[in-house]
């Protein structure tokens, strides 16, 4: 006679049972970012942005974050979603938040990757327990997702690299879990949960509307053959609507970048004969199929899935006790047509499309892991509960251990890794100089594009490794056609650096074009500009030149062939490590709008720098990086005084401050008579709370005639101070007049005249 367990004893276990594993695999799952964390810190982390992808989503979220110092987190958020990015539109959103949770690094970008690994093991854990009654296929299920090989690779759409790939990969899995978990649409809140998952993952990724497309007119098909068939179709209705609830408004806003970006550029554009492949059907199926089965999936991967399917099945074909489910379980039959639509769309999109590339194709490794689940499930049906669990046990435990092993090594060569350090300290000394040179946004010219190394890598490696941006400015193409050729030498002797590179592999028309030119490029570099010093890399070789006068380097035996050497005896992630104390680059007079938030920054030199401020002004704060905010309480006169220190030493400056009772105002002071040799210097200050001031035009009334036009740079927009002298010609009285002029897209040009009189000699 059989024992029968009360109810209340049986849902008691069941709820102990589940804060178990439930403890078990949040544990896993902080081990897991825990390890990727170190990993990543010592491996890849402090390599420059490599991947020209990487190089916008870093450049988007570390703006997000900036803009969150300056306005709040709100703000921020909404900034980041407003984007009109073609590709998401929540990367920077997560990126915030990992910021907050770890501190703005890369590495806790990077970290966002594993995050969303960890929450793809978390959802396909409990719904295939959900499916299958079965902790055991739960966490062999989580065991065969860390068997996956491709996240772990240094490669790019890796979790080593800071894009969507990977992270709408789990996002796309995490939708398809929510998908099985409905059960074929037979719960609405399993369908609201679905829709929601779909719609995070459209946000994530706004190529996956095509997928989603082709998987809702599956799975609408599929139900109407089913006998329930109104009923299951309205909640996949309900499902759609959810998801349009919350991506379809970033496509409105969005339309126009996703037309160009994915349309033109990839089927109709010039480029398109660049990027198309020319694989006819049986071709591109083979592609799929290796990609997918050595890149993506990995061969460790299918051993897993093959093994423990084979133990399973071999088990159900003897005699013995026969596994049952738990009384919760809702079966696996309903879960096929779900996994195989979100399996199959990818593959047909990729088919068909002209460009192969692996990294998005990584989409499809959560539907795959599905497919090997659900065989699994299938075969259990008739096997022997003590073998589900040990071989369930063993695709776990060969699982974590393979997570654990692709996590933890280091993939990195030793050539790549004295690459990746010389790299670095070119990347820091290209930042020492234009910190001494004082440029606010320095013109760099790269000569060839190999591995994403340009102006946009140098403004991140200077934003990670030195804790100040400085915005470095491409003056050379780094698209992939071919540019006119007199733009190129214009733009190159406009450069303050150029990257002269030589001997490498050369993929575009655009490398092609300027391999072409290297000759003439290079005999310029030589005549024109100052050869900082050379790296040989194991592809490639670099000369650095900058242009003639700039400011002489600073630092005691700062030479650029010495911080090389330095970086090639230091650990790879070793800071940054500056020339000399700091040495405060401030002009020492500016002019506020006291209605307008202080949001100024110190101007440095040798960063990383911490700072220290004395006799601050009510309701002005500083931060550690040299960043003042808040709002001064009234108009008036203000001296700041700036402890600024590195580990090579301290400095001291002081900033004086006028807070302007106008929001918009501009004031000059002159002498009365002209000097010995004709001229007067005016001093001249203007403010401006919108940050649009644009230029000043002088002007002798007396003659008359225009003696100038100043131009205001980027760090001059708000608060404008400087000193000009104005050549007086003629006996007599001269009138001149400083037009000081803002302007606006919506206001347009607006001036303030200040005049002042000036007697020249009779």
């Amino acid at each position: 006679m059989l024992a029968v367990q009360p109810q209340g004893r049986r849902d008691g276990a069941f709820r102990s049972a589940w804060l178990v594993h439930l403890a078990g695999i949040a544990a896993a799952c902080i081990a897991e970012v825990a390890l990727f964390r170190w990993a990543a810190g010592h491996h890849y982390a402090w390599v420059y942005p490599r991947w020209y992808d990487q190089l916008q989503y870093l450049r988007e979220a570390y703006g997000a974050e900036g803009q969150l110092r300056s306005a709040g987190a709100l703000a921020a958020v909404r900034s980041a979603l407003e984007s009109t990015s073609p590709q998401g539109n929540l990367h920077a959103v997560l990126a915030l938040a990992a910021f907050r949770a770890f501190g703005v690094s890369r590495l806790s970008a990077l970290t966002v990757n594993v995050v969303a690994f960890a929450a793809l093991q978390v959802a396909t854990f409990f719904t295939a327990r959900r499916i299958s009654g079965s902790w055991a296929l739960g966490w062999a299920a989580a065991g065969l997702l860390g068997a996956v090989q491709f996240p772990w690779l240094d490669v790019p759409g890796s979790a080593s690299d800071f894009r969507l790939d990977w992270l709408s990969a789990c996002a796309y899995g995490v939708a398809l879990a929510a998908a099985v978990r409905g059960n074929g649409f037979r719960s609405t809140p399993s369908a609201i949960l679905f829709g929601l998952a779909v719609g995070f993952t459209l946000l994530v990724r706004h190529l996956t509307v095509v997928y989603f497309a082709m998987i809702f007119l599956v799975l609408l098909g599929w139900l109407l053959a089913r006998p329930d068939r109104w009923r299951r179709s309205a909640r996949l209705v309900l499902s759609g609507a959810c998801a349009a609830a919350i991506g379809g408004w970033s496509f409105w806003k969005s339309r126009k970048a996703i037309y160009v970006y994915y349309w033109v550029n990839h089927y109709v554009g010039a480029e398109r004969t660049l990027r198309d492949s020319h694989m006819g059907p049986a071709a591109s199926a083979f592609w799929e199929a290796r990609e997918i089965a050595i890149y993506l999936f990995g061969l460790p991967a299918l051993l897993v899935g093959l093994t423990a399917g084979t133990w399973i099945l071999a088990s159900s074909r003897r005699r013995g006790g026969i596994f049952l489910p738990e009384p919760d379980s809702i079966g696996a039959r309903s879960s096929w047509p779900a996994a195989a639509a979100f399996l199959l769309a990818p593959l047909a999109v990729f088919l068909e499309h002209p460009e192969k590339a692996a990294q998005p194709l990584c989409i499809v490794i959560a539907p795959l892991a599905w497919m090997f689940l659900l065989s699994w499930i299938e075969a259990a049906r008739g096997a022997r509960r003590g073998a589900v669990s040990r071989s369930c046990a063993l695709a776990a435990l060969s699982g974590f251990g393979l997570l654990a092993y692709d996590i933890s090594r280091d993939r990195l060569t030793p050539a790549q890794l004295q690459d990746y350090k010389a790299i670095n300290a070119v990347s820091d000394f290209i930042y020492f100089r234009s910190e001494e040179a004082g440029l606010e946004s320095p013109m760099v010219a790269v000569t060839r594009n190999y591995g994403a190394f340009e102006a946009g890598a140098l403004t991140i490696s200077g934003e990670e490794r030195h804790a100040h941006r400085i915005v470095f400015k491409a003056t050379l193409p780094t698209g992939l056609v071919e540019d006119d050729v007199g733009l190129i030498d214009r733009n190159l002797r406009a450069s303050d650096f150029v990257c002269l590179i030589s001997r490498g592999a050369d993929r575009w028309p655009a490398d092609h074009q300027l391999a072409a030119m290297l000759p003439e490029m290079s005999q310029w570099c030589d005549a024109d500009m100052v050869l900082d010093g050379t790296v040989k890399l194991e592809d490639w070789d670099m000369r650095i030149f900058e242009r003639r006068g700039l400011a002489a380097p600073l630092g005691q035996g700062y030479r650029l062939d010495s911080l090389v050497a330095e970086a090639d005896r230091a650990a790879g992630n070793a800071p940054a490590r500056p020339p000399g104390p700091p040495i405060i680059l401030e002009k020492g007079q500016l002019y506020w709008p006291a209605a307008a938030p202080f949001d100024y920054v110190v101007r440095v030199a040798h960063s990383p720098v911490a700072f220290e401020a004395m006799g601050l002004p009510p309701g002005i704060a500083m931060g550690p990086n040299g960043v003042f905010r808040g709002r001064f309480t009234a108009p008036g006169k203000y001296s700041i005084v700036i402890h600024a220190a590195n580990a090579e030493g301290s400095a001291n400056g002081a900033i004086h401050v006028e807070a302007a009772t106008e929001g918009w105002d501009a004031q000059i002071e002159a002498p009365g008579s002209v000097e010995p040799d004709g001229s007067a210097t005016v001093g001249f200050r203007a403010c401006d709370a919108r940050g649009t001031l644009d230029f000043i035009d002088v002007t002798d009334l007396s003659v008359p005639r225009v003696l100038a036009r100043l131009v205001a740079g980027e760090g001059e927009r708000k608060s404008w101070v400087g000193r000009f002298r104005a050549p007086i010609s003629g006996r007599g009285t001269h009138k001149v007049v400083f037009r000081f002029v803002r302007y606006d897209s919506v206001s347009g040009y607006t001036f303030i005249d200040r005049m002042f009189k000036v007697a020249a000699a009779q």
